[in-house]
């Protein structure tokens, strides 16, 4: 699963979670107590909930971005998501290191031989 950085969803308006599939759910069934024992089943219930839901995909990635630490977000338990938020930020960290490199290789660049350059106002042949 692929994710990125979009801020595709308009959270303070929060439009996905009016369609979401568990509004109409007890909440209690989304944060249970615990992974083990009765919680097992809470969220195992939670996520068939999240599976037939049309903003699976808002819901987690708001899960991630806002980093909810608790709960069942986007078809995804605690540690299923603590190990995507693993993966998400060490994408978002490589491609800050992509965009910088590329900033400081543009700003770095020599004119070729020959090439054209703007000289305030007038335009110089380089070479």
């Amino acid at each position: 699963m692929a994710l990125t950085w979009s801020r595709s969803i308009e959270w303070n308006a929060e439009e996905w979670r009016k369609v979401a599939a568990c509004r109409d759910t007890e909440l209690d069934l989304f944060f249970p107590i615990g992974t083990t024992g009765p919680a097992i089943e809470h969220i195992k219930a939670a996520k068939s909930v999240c599976t037939e839901c049309e903003v699976k995909g808002p819901c987690l990635e708001f899960a991630l971005v806002t980093n909810q630490e608790s709960g069942v977000w986007g078809g995804t338990a605690e540690e299923e998501r603590r190990q995507l938020r693993k993966i998400w930020l060490s994408r978002q960290a490589g491609q800050e290191q992509i965009n910088q490199m590329s900033k400081l290789r543009l700003s770095n660049r020599k004119p070729i031989h020959g090439q054209e350059q703007l000289n305030g106002s007038r335009r110089r042949r380089l070479g």
